[in-house]
């Protein structure tokens, strides 16, 4: 009984110890390397040795579009996760596609890859399993998408399921690509696996799905920086890889290519691009009919499409039709199931409070009541704790604030609110809510406050060259007292 109550508590303390003498060690190493001229001599070892880097990872470098690409794991017969030298050495080959891709490239995204060799393994025998892992492993190292992937053992072959998360530390702007995703249906592969076989045969299914990934990897940095048009470029080249039937489970680049067009569209104000949007969305379901963020997708274009011109925004022109059409898909994306790191009902929260504000301008009544329930539903989830997705919740504050500026008449209740939308969302829309910030007080006979919100916008929108919001900002400025 004694021995039995004392092993738990031995265990502990030999691993707390372990992992202690271990953590010394790497700091008298680290010091030791700095003063013979090796500073990074710490972070090696903590990179290239399989157990400390799981104990002690070095974090990715901020600032930069982070990939992680993790050692793939096999599940066997029973479901169980293994770590082998297959899995391995297939996640080493579609590293090396995707080292050389972003080498091939003058890239404007700084970007930081770590591999397989140097990143602990993401965990499970099921997707859901993997996908928690997955997101934990981002949380660590700070990546920005994590490559992942299962070799699931047949009788006497294996699938392949590559597989990836994206998390949201620098897709502010890419609230429809967070969380997990499947880069197609499984490839079959035989096995034992020989790399040397696979690298010499340009169109073997693995090659096709390495070149798509790369491509798409590149969309995702382009899309984190909010240049949609480029990112677009890169999914559409992903969409055409040869070798990539659209039988074999596209609809994630399809989902791409919709997201990708509709922010075009939103920023922009190019109409054209909701119904490309509408068509990639509509070919993803098409694929998968039960593809949650592709319904969701499909639902925001509608609202678009509905609105009519979008750089216009006359009442005339919306269709209320298309809106009811927009909330009843809405309302189906909540009755089909979706990973739990998609976040969809933040985005119905959101898409049904803005199809209720359009309706209010349109009709008057109580819809400003309505919306404000959506939006402030986003923020009480918030406030709880939990919600991954941040910028979405700014863009509720901001439309909060829009709801206490315009329908109720009170600018002073819509600053607090603008102001918090500007901390959570990207350098975009931080610029165009500053100039709303400004609109409120030059409203409020505050010129002073005014200027130094347009200036901030100003500065925000030449760093990021969005000639758009640069103008507006400089006509606010310029119209000043």
């Amino acid at each position: 009984m004694a021995k039995a109550a004392l092993r738990p508590f031995t265990t502990g303390w030999w691993v707390g110890r372990t992992k202690w003498a271990v953590g010394l060690a790497l700091t008298i190493l680290g010091a030791l390397g700095t003063f013979l001229g090796v500073p990074a001599l710490g972070q090696q070892i903590r990179t290239d040795i399989p157990g400390v880097r799981c104990w002690f990872p070095v974090p990715m470098e901020e600032g930069k579009f982070t990939i992680a690409m993790a050692p793939f794991v096999t599940v066997d017969e029973g479901g169980r996760a293994h770590i082998t030298q297959d899995g391995r050495k297939l996640a080493q080959l579609l590293y090396t596609r995707l080292e050389n891709s972003f080498a091939e490239l003058d890239l404007n995204v700084p970007y930081e890859l770590r591999g397989p060799h140097s990143t602990c393994p993401v965990t499970g025998g099921d997707r859901e399993a993997r996908a928690a892992s997955a997101e934990e492993l981002a949380a660590t190292l700070g990546a920005d998408v994590v490559i992942y992937g299962a070799l699931v053992k047949k009788e006497d072959s294996a699938e392949l399921q590559p597989e990836f998360y994206v998390a949201y530390r620098g897709f502010t702007e890419a609230a429809d690509l967070v969380g997990p995703h499947e880069l197609g249906r499984p490839v079959r592969v035989d096995v034992p696996v020989q790399a040397q076989t696979l690298e010499g045969v340009a169109e073997h299914p693995v090659n096709a799905r390495a070149k798509a990934l790369s491509l798409i990897a590149l969309g995702l940095a382009s899309y984190a920086l909010d240049d949609y048009s480029q990112a677009f470029a890169y999914f559409e080249a992903a969409e055409q890889t040869p070798n990539w039937p659209t039988s074999a489970g596209k609809e994630l680049v399809y989902l791409l290519l919709g997201n990708a067009s509709s922010q075009l569209a939103a920023t922009t104000l190019d109409s054209a691009y909701v119904d490309e949007a509408l068509d990639y969305y509509d070919t993803a379901l098409e694929i998968a009919p039960d593809f949650a963020r592709a319904l969701a997708g499909k639902a925001a274009a509608t609202y678009q499409l509905a609105l009519g011109d979008l750089e216009t925004r006359r009442g005339s022109q919306v269709d209320p039709a298309l809106l009811d059409e927009s909330e009843a898909i809405y309302r189906a994306v909540l009755e089909t199931s979706a990973p739990e790191a998609a976040e969809i009902d933040l985005k119905v929260h959101f898409g049904l409070g803005q199809i209720f504000l359009v309706r209010h301008y349109l009709e008057g009544g109580d819809w400003p009541a309505q919306a404000r329930a959506e939006f402030q539903a986003m923020l009480d989830r918030y406030a709880a704790g939990g919600v991954r997705n941040a910028t979405l919740i700014g863009h509720a504050y901001a439309r909060l604030g829009l709801i206490s500026a315009q329908i109720d008449q009170d600018p002073a209740a819509a600053i607090p609110f603008y102001a918090e939308a500007v901390r959570l969302v990207s350098p975009r829309w931080q610029a165009q809510y500053e100039i709303d910030l400004g609109d409120l007080y030059a409203s409020t006979q505050d010129p002073a406050t005014a200027r130094a919100h347009y200036e901030e916008a100003l500065a925000v929108a030449e760093r990021y060259s969005n000639e758009a919001l640069i103008d507006r900002a400089e006509k606010r400025l310029a119209a000043l007292p």
